[in-house]
């Protein structure tokens, strides 16, 4: 089962295609969605959207009986970083990454260099890069070289955290909505059929 943690200014709603070659090949999906979000109640924040996606997570164990070592993991942008906490916390088959931060108080340092002790105002930091290298599931990640969002250098900063197995897959003229698109759809299906009959008792 894929659960997908998407990224900001989007909604499930419009994530549905990309699902549809999971679903045809037979693979579980599950599409998270957190507050504030999709016309749900409540204010967004890092903590907020952590207990969303562990609602999820126990939810697939508990009412579904899909075990955590049965699911990959799936973030798009600032879902990248629900998806590594997600990580740490539960013993996943993998982890796919598109367009990920190292952290969003890099983004927010890069592009409010003028405001001091950023590290210390700032609330919601998503630290993924401070916590990637306690995960060993395996990490796919995907950038685009033009993407001005969320530029590659954080995806790669965050590569290298990451323990091995892992890869990470640059396309030269995508951007932060076409890395999908751009190939990274193939990549996705072939990771994830990778493991295809290793399901733990």
């Amino acid at each position: 089962t894929v659960a997908l943690f998407h990224g900001n200014a989007n909604s499930i709603a419009v994530r549905v295609p990309k699902t549809l070659p999971w679903v045809e090949q037979g693979y579980g999906v599950l599409l998270a969605e957190y507050r504030g979000y999709g016309g749900n109640p409540g204010k967004p924040s890092e903590q907020g959207l952590y207990k969303d996606a562990r609602a999820y997570l126990n939810w697939l164990e508990q009412d579904k009986n899909i075990k955590a070592h049965d699911i990959i993991l799936y973030g798009e942008s600032l879902g990248s970083g629900v998806a590594v906490q997600m990580a740490t916390e539960y013993e996943v088959k993998a982890l796919i990454l598109e367009v990920p931060f190292s952290s969003a108080l890099d983004l927010a340092k890069s592009q409010f260099f003028f405001v001091p002790f950023m590290n210390y105002i700032m609330k919601d930091q998503y630290l993924s890069d401070h916590k990637i290298g306690n995960i060993s599931a395996p990490v796919l990640i995907g950038v685009g070289n033009i993407d001005t969002v969320v530029p590659a250098k954080y995806g790669k900063k965050l590569f290298e955290s990451a323990n091995e197995p892992k890869k990470i897959v640059e396309y030269p003229m995508a951007n932060h909505m076409t890395v999908y698109d751009s190939g990274f759809s193939r990549e996705v299906l072939t990771f994830i059929k990778g493991f295809e009959n290793t399901t733990q008792p």
